[in-house]
């Protein structure tokens, strides 16, 4: 599993419209948040959709060849809130998912889930600096 989250610390008493502006803040991060834990979502699937050629396995270190589509298919994305702070945790519950990504005593690793995240977590910072952004503009109605 992978996990993404976002921490806020607000601290003292915020008047109506800054608490306003902070609740669209919130919502802002929460949305980003969401929107990068799919995108991470459909890149691990297409990591995984690459068909296995006459049954053969990928070599280590590519990503697992697609045989039956079970694990692509059970990927999952999960939002939820711990402390109040957005979260997004992103993985599947197949055992095999954790011995591919990192290999075993025998088996090399064939990762697709940090590749994936990889490719994604660059845009992550500056799409959360524009959402803040927009939701702190001053034309902006709340």
């Amino acid at each position: 599993m992978i996990t993404i989250v976002a921490r806020f610390d607000a601290q003292g008493r915020l008047g109506r419209t800054r608490r306003r502006r902070l609740r669209a803040v919130e919502k802002a991060v929460a949305d980003t948040v969401a929107c990068a834990a799919d995108d991470v979502r459909a890149a691990a699937q297409a990591r995984l959709s690459v068909p296995a050629l006459d049954g053969r396995p990928s070599a280590p270190g590519e990503a697992p060849h697609r045989l039956s589509g079970r694990l692509r298919n059970s990927v999952r994305m999960v939002m939820h809130s711990r402390t109040g702070d957005p979260a997004a945790e992103i993985g599947t519950d197949l055992a095999y998912g954790l011995y591919l990504e990192l290999g075993t005593r025998r088996i090399a690793p064939r990762p697709w889930l940090s590749p994936a995240f990889a490719t994604v977590a660059p845009g992550v910072a500056r799409r959360m600096a524009d959402a803040v952004r927009r939701a702190l503009s001053p034309g902006r109605r709340t």
